[in-house]
C-alpha cells in the first residue's frame, strides 16, 4: 500500500483568527469550537497542504482507481423544483471560466474556503479566507475564477463557446421579456440587432448566440438556453453558471407589471416601521429598493401599482394611496404579522 503523504497541521496557537465583515468593517467573528461542526468543520489546513492533498488524491495515492472513479462520477441531484446541483460522492462538479473542474467549498463563522482541481489542465487552485462574511470581492468563490483567468487564459479561450454566425437576429424578439430568477428578474431586450440581458441591480450585458436558442455571456462564464413549448413560444430560460443550472420561467405582464417612473416616484420615501426602525425606499431606473434600518438594501417587485414583495424573504408591503394620489403610508405583511407604517418623508 502506498503510504499517505505527510501533511503537517499548523499548531493551533498559530491558526489564523476569523473575522466577519459587517457594517462596512472587519470585526472578530463568533469564536466557537470548530469540532462542533464535525468532520469538515474540524479540518485545519494551509493552501500548500491542500495542494499536496489534491495532487496525491488525483495521482491515486489515497484511493484505489476504482474508488477514485466512483468518487468523481457526476450525479444529477435535483434540489427543490428548478435547481440542479452537479455532484459526485462528496465532491462538486463545475465549469469555472468554461473549464471543467471538481472540488468543494467550505464556510464557518470567520472562515471561507474553495478548493478546485482542473483535471484536463492538471492544475489545483486553493483559496482560503479568514473572513466570513468577507469584504466585497474577496470571497474564495470570486477569487478562484480570477486565478483561473490569470494562469489558464489559453485553455479558457479554447473551451469558451463561439458565436454562431448563422443565427438570424430577426428571432431575437422571441426572447424579449422578463424571467423569474428568484433573487431578481432577468430582463431580455434587443437593440439594433443585438440582444442584452440585465439582472436586477446589475449592469446590462450583451449576450451572444452559440446555437439555436442558446446564448452566452462574454463578461462572465455563463450561458442561457431559452425553452419553448410545443407551439414554439418561449416559456423560460435554462441558466448555467458556476456549476449550477436552474430554470427561470418567463413572466407575464400580470405577474410582473411595468410601472411608470411617476408611479414609482410617488412611493419613494421613508416609512416608520417602529420606534427605532425606518424603511427607506429608493428608485434606480425602473427598480425600487427597500432598506430597513441596520439591514442591507434589497429590491422589491410589483404585484400591482401599489403592492410590492421581497424575493429574498417571504414579505410584502402595500402602499396606501390617498384620494389625491399621494402615498401616505404602508402596510407590511410578514410571517402572519401585519402592521401599518406611516410615511414620514
Amino acid at each position: 500500500m502506498t503510504p499517505e503523504p505527510t501533511i503537517t497541521p499548523r499548531p493551533p496557537n498559530l491558526a489564523a483568527k476569523g473575522y466577519s465583515f459587517l457594517a462596512g468593517q472587519l470585526q472578530p467573528a463568533l469564536d466557537w469550537d470548530m469540532s462542533w461542526a464535525g468532520g469538515a468543520g474540524e479540518l485545519y489546513s494551509t493552501v500548500g497542504d491542500l495542494w499536496r492533498w489534491t495532487e496525491a488524491l488525483q495521482e491515486g495515492r489515497i484511493l484505489s482507481p476504482e474508488s477514485l472513479r466512483e468518487m468523481l462520477t457526476e450525479f444529477t441531484v435535483p434540489k427543490k423544483e428548478t435547481l440542479t446541483l452537479r455532484y459526485g460522492m462528496g465532491i462538486g462538479h463545475a465549469d469555472i471560466e468554461w473549464l471543467p473542474a471538481i472540488g468543494h467549498d467550505g464556510g464557518l463563522e470567520g472562515f471561507l474556503s474553495e478548493l478546485m482541481w482542473f483535471p484536463e489542465e492538471k492544475v489545483t487552485i486553493a483559496v482560503l479566507s479568514n473572513a466570513m462574511p468577507p469584504p466585497p470581492g474577496t470571497a474564495p468563490a470570486v477569487l478562484v475564477p480570477i486565478a483561473a483567468r490569470a494562469f489558464l487564459a489559453s485553455d479558457i479561450a479554447a473551451h469558451a463557446p463561439k458565436v454562431d454566425p448563422t443565427i438570424n437576429p430577426k428571432i431575437y424578439p422571441d426572447y424579449v421579456g422578463r424571467y423569474d430568477y428568484k433573487s431578481g428578474i432577468q430582463e431580455i431586450t434587443t437593440e439594433n440587432g443585438h440582444i442584452y440581458a440585465q439582472l436586477t441591480g446589475q449592469n446590462r450585458f450583451e449576450v451572444f448566440p452559440s446555437a439555436p436558442d442558446s446564448f452566452f455571456f462574454k463578461v462572465v462564464a455563463a450561458s442561457m438556453v431559452f425553452q419553448r413549448d410545443k407551439t414554439g413560444k418561449v416559456t423560460g430560460v435554462l441558466h448555467n453558471q458556476n456549476g449550477t443550472t436552474f430554470t427561470a420561467p418567463k413572466l407575464s405582464e400580470q405577474d410582473a407589471p411595468t410601472l411608470s417612473n411617476e408611479t414609482l416616484d410617488a412611493i419613494v420615501g421613508q416609512y416608520q416601521y417602529g420606534p427605532m426602525a425606518v424603511l427607506t425606499v429608493t428608485r434606480r431606473g425602473n427598480q425600487l429598493y427597500a432598506q430597513l434600518t441596520g439591514q442591507s438594501e434589497a429590491p422589491i417587485f410589483p404585484k400591482s401599482d401599489h403592492e410590492f414583495f421581497w424575493r429574498i424573504v417571504p414579505a410584502s408591503v402595500e402602499f396606501i394611496r390617498a384620494a389625491d394620489g399621494k402615498i401616505t403610508g404602508a402596510i407590511h405583511h410578514q410571517n402572519g404579522i401585519t402592521f401599518p407604517a406611516p410615511k414620514t418623508k
